[in-house]
């Protein structure tokens, strides 16, 4: 099982609404590419990239399929006594540096305008803070390199915050 929280569903949905689209697009322009003559596809740049493109948009609408087969709906926990998903989590690194991450769903949608770091559960980071408790230390790496962070605190996320959709 995947677990999502319910707006990342939403988000899911609307990728593979637009993969389909997408997937739609390229195969009208594999047609519109060899219109006319019988032999046009034969050294035809048009025809070759939308191929191209048909076949990418295949393979991405089979792999967000194959996700959202596997999705089960998760809802915000209701307590703060360990790091889970839905959780913002206050933490410091070794430098003495903090940071808030959001503990989001198996795909997380962060755009732009998001003004904290989310991350998946499923990441080396948030496999390391799930079930974590305040005051502990944790440690994962990252390619060869070993990172370790103290969690100071744990939250609930407000409604209303722009992120939370």
């Amino acid at each position: 099982m995947l677990y999502f929280l319910k707006e990342d569903i939403i988000k899911l949905d609307e990728m593979i609404k637009k993969t389909k689209e997408d997937l739609e697009d390229a195969l009208k322009s594999i047609g519109q590419s060899v219109e006319g003559e019988s032999n046009t596809w034969h050294d035809n740049s048009a025809f070759d990239e939308a191929q191209r493109l048909s076949s990418l948009y295949s393979q991405r609408l089979r792999d967000l399929l194959n996700i959202r087969r596997e999705v089960m709906v998760e809802d915000y926990p209701k307590q703060i006594k360990n790091v889970d998903m839905g959780h913002l989590v206050v933490v410091k690194d070794k430098d003495g540096q903090i940071m808030t991450f959001f503990i989001g769903s198996y795909m997380t949608f962060q755009d732009e305008h998001d003004e904290i770091n989310i991350v998946s559960y499923a990441a080396p980071i948030g496999k390391a803070l799930i079930g974590s408790t305040i005051g502990q230390r944790v440690e994962f790496n990252v390619g060869n390199r070993k990172i370790s962070f103290e969690v100071l605190g744990i939250k609930l996320p407000q409604k209303g915050v722009p992120w939370i959709r």
